[in-house]
């Protein structure tokens, strides 16, 4: 008389699959904490003003919210983008009830090359974008070493000085970074609110000259401010001198200790 076999299958190679399923979801939905700031707002600049028709370069960067979202505006609009391992997603902030939802929709791929520091961002909507990353690890000698003009204060701690009188910025809230061949980032959350306030700056002679995110240098002095600086080796102070465009002057000094910046 026949009689039947019955074959056990393990579980284990489902539970293995199903695991490896469930983490790579979870790294995909994992946000992207190594980001600077500046790589998160180019991002939602093209990705939004794509979707949105509005050049990238239109937009300044508000802040950063709690879960790591960059907050951007433009035309008195407030948009968020939240960034993950591949992909971006939107939402916008409406006056009457607050931010709405996240727009998953619109969601939008990234495609990341590390080595040749670019990003493609890419949807049914937007098709296909490229941008450049910042730098990571740019440090030319000429920015680690004094200024040819004094001894006492470096081109970053002359920035932060700068920065610090033109915003209102206490200097020991300020962070900077290096940004290219011969400018910073300098960034700070603004005691009142806490938003994030960053920008691009570096040093031009006795000048000091500094720009918002995707905006020109503010270097047209009949209509911005002008920055100097001038160095007493003898006090070992840094002053900046601040020139306002109808031609009224102020001057802030500083000495070495105050321009540790983090």
């Amino acid at each position: 008389m026949p009689h039947s076999t019955r074959i056990k299958l393990s579980n284990t190679p489902i539970i293995v699959i199903l695991l490896s399923l469930a983490i790579g979801c979870s790294e995909n939905n994992k946000p992207l904490l190594n980001l600077t700031i500046l790589d998160k707002s180019a991002i939602c600049r093209t990705y939004v003003g794509a979707l949105m028709g509005y050049s990238p370069s239109s937009f300044l960067t508000v802040s950063t919210k709690e879960n790591g979202a960059v907050v951007i505006t433009t035309k008195g609009n407030l948009y968020s983008c939240l960034i993950h391992t591949n992909s971006v997603v939107w939402q916008t902030h409406f006056d009457t009830s607050g931010w709405g939802r996240l727009r998953e929709e619109d969601v939008a791929d990234l495609t990341f090359n590390h080595k040749a520091g670019t990003v493609r961002i890419s949807s049914t909507e937007i098709g296909s974008l490229h941008i450049n990353l910042s730098p990571q690890e740019v440090t030319p000698p000429l920015i680690t070493k004094p200024t040819s003009s004094n001894q006492l204060f470096t081109d970053k701690q002359i920035c932060v000085a700068a920065i610090s009188v033109e915003f209102s910025a206490p200097p020991d809230s300020i962070s900077s970074s290096t940004y290219g061949a011969d400018a910073f980032h300098i960034s700070y959350h603004q005691a009142s609110d806490g938003e994030y306030r960053g920008y691009y700056c570096k040093v031009n002679d006795s000048r000091v000259v500094w720009a918002t995110p995707g905006e020109r240098w503010r270097d047209n002095y009949e209509h911005d401010t002008e920055l100097r600086y001038s160095v007493d080796t003898n006090d070992r102070l840094l002053t900046i001198i601040q020139k306002l465009p109808e031609g009224s002057e102020s001057n802030v000094s500083f000495n070495p200790r105050q321009l540790t910046s983090k």
